[in-house]
């Protein structure tokens, strides 16, 4: 899975108000393509932006509406007004929730996920000798404003310490700049060096973030001529052939050295996708929809995430001790490479259902227990989709050289918790309170357990065969 931090060249408004034509259709692109991918959250890669430059986004909106009636002498008016209404979404659903945290997140809480700062759980860095980045000279006289220049530098040089102290290469990571400054012609790469101390996120209160930076050498980091991978918005708008599960799994299969599938991942995404059929007939069209798009992206989100977890496999290959990344509070190591993951807590450890639901048939078809987890795609249980949720179980082996995926499917059974989303009475098949005829309403937890499992196995019973016409065949496809 690629992660790309988006800087804020590509949608500072910088172009005064007679731009060229050119000039203009590059910011209207860029602006276009980043409103995009924060309404579609395309799952099979990661995307930030930085905190420290929400503030462009601001301005930029500021800038349009004062100078709309100049603007509106040029060609293209109409095109700057939809660049307004999407500039005006992007900061609803990022600045607004940035200064509510917890208070006005009416729409889903894309700020933990999207802004740079949060998730890696960095508030700022701070320059410990005169050693700071410096910009090559084909982006540095493209950017003509000097605070921009002076944030890509910070931007550059957290980016050389990720790819020094976490990836382990340069490839995983990338710093989107926009087209009026990366052309194609330009080097994909930029060599950083930098002294500074990485200041963490809530250094103050330990309890909100314990995990995030935990065990990183924070001070006195030290980048001599490291690369980090520049890009262009282009790749934040590329659109994945249509492809087949199966071919994604097999691919995973064939190219992944470091992860090691179990005896019940394959039967996990089959009776995953029967449920997801079966139920998907009974469904209005907006639904449909909704369904449908989360099938066409399934296969490369669950590649994506196949690969981190090969790629995260890889980094602990390449160092001593095996617990420096792996945290068995909430995986944050994992968090650094871009995925949404968990451990079971230990109230839930204890559950014998929850334990039973947990243990699968490892690759050598022994029973395994598989507590850690990535969280592909999550909707809550009171959600009428609820069933669209998405997980991958795995367990480290190898002396943590190694990932075995014991489950890949539903999200295996927890106890209901009812007032945790709000409603007094469970509204989705799936939930283990869901009333059931053979069981009264307060019926023990073995049947609650045993109803959680029927829903799901009631599919593998009454699904429908695959349409014919829009499977895909992977024996027919090459691999990429």
């Amino acid at each position: 899975m690629n992660s790309y931090s988006i800087d804020a060249s590509t949608f500072a408004y910088t172009l005064g108000t007679n731009p060229s034509s050119e000039e203009l259709t590059d910011y209207i692109k860029s602006i276009d393509t980043i409103y995009n991918v924060i309404e579609n959250q395309p799952r099979n890669m990661r995307y930030y932006i930085f905190r420290e430059d929400l503030k462009y986004l601001t301005n930029s909106l500021k800038y349009l509406n004062v100078f709309r009636k100049k603007l509106k002498l040029l060609e293209n008016y109409s095109s700057i007004i939809a660049v307004k209404t999407q500039l005006s979404s992007i900061c609803d659903r990022l600045i607004c929730q940035a200064n509510n945290d917890e208070k006005e997140e009416t729409r889903k809480p894309l700020s933990k996920y999207v802004l740079f700062e949060k998730w890696f759980g960095i508030n700022k860095i701070k320059y410990t000798s005169a050693v700071k980045p410096i910009l090559p000279e084909y982006i540095y006289t493209k950017i003509c404003s000097e605070d921009l220049k002076k944030n890509l530098k910070k931007h550059f040089a957290m980016l050389a310490g990720l790819n020094e102290l976490v990836y382990k290469n340069n490839e995983n990571h990338s710093i989107i700049l926009s087209d009026s400054i990366l052309s194609g012609d330009e080097k994909k790469y930029i060599a950083v060096s930098a002294e500074y101390d990485m200041i963490p996120k809530d250094i103050s209160d330990d309890t909100k973030n314990p995990c995030q930076m935990k065990n990183l050498p924070l001070k006195n980091i030290k980048i001599i001529d490291k690369t980090v991978k520049i890009s262009n918005i282009d790749v934040l708008s590329y659109k994945e052939l249509p492809i087949s599960w199966e071919h994604s799994y097999k691919k995973a299969g064939l190219e992944l050295k470091n992860i090691v599938l179990g005896v019940e991942c394959e039967e996990g995404i089959k009776q995953y996708v029967r449920k997801i059929e079966k139920v998907r007939a009974f469904k209005e069209s907006s639904d449909k929809e909704k369904i449908d798009k989360w099938m066409h992206d399934f296969p490369s989100v669950l590649y994506a995430n196949l690969e981190l977890l090969n790629n995260f496999a890889n980094i602990m290959q390449s160092i001593k001790q095996p617990n420096y990344f792996f945290c068995n509070c909430c995986d944050a190591r994992l968090r650094l490479l871009g995925a949404s993951c968990s451990n079971e807590y230990d109230e839930n450890k204890n559950n014998t259902f929850v334990k039973k639901d947990r243990t699968k048939k490892s690759s050598e078809n022994k029973e395994e227990i598989y507590w850690h987890h990535l969280k592909p795609y999550t909707l809550p249980c009171n959600d009428n989709l609820s069933f669209l949720t998405l997980r991958i179980h795995f367990r480290p082996i190898a002396n943590h050289k190694k990932i075995e995926i014991g489950w890949i499917g539903r999200h295996l059974y927890l106890p209901c918790n009812p007032k945790r989303y709000k409603h007094n009475s469970p509204n989705c098949q799936e939930c283990p309170l869901n009333e059931d005829p053979r069981f009264p309403i307060d019926f023990e937890e073995k049947n609650r357990y045993s109803n959680y499992i029927a829903q799901w196995e009631e599919a593998e019973t009454e699904a429908k065969p695959a349409n014919e016409e829009t499977s895909i065949s992977i024996e027919s496809q090459e691999m990429p």
